[in-house]
């Protein structure tokens, strides 16, 4: 492993801490995606920029979270 982490530039500390953060991040979306769904419940006509700002992910910028449920349906 250590030839390869030397081979593509990142300490193994580097890629642990990465992991680490992504983990973070896909639970986050996770919750977020369920709040969504709530809020589509309960306002079916709710755009995705208005959802953004009634959910106000701290984690997620205005314009990933639009692509994020574009992408999605």
């Amino acid at each position: 492993m250590n030839a390869l982490y030397k081979a593509i530039g990142i300490s193994k500390q580097a890629a642990h801490q990465y992991q680490q953060r992504q983990t973070v991040v896909d639970q986050k979306t996770a919750i977020l995606l369920q709040d969504a769904q709530e809020l589509r419940r309960e306002h079916p006509g709710c755009g995705v920029e208005k959802m953004y700002y009634t959910l106000r992910p701290d984690f997620l910028g205005r314009d990933r979270f639009i692509e994020l449920f574009m992408d999605l349906g």
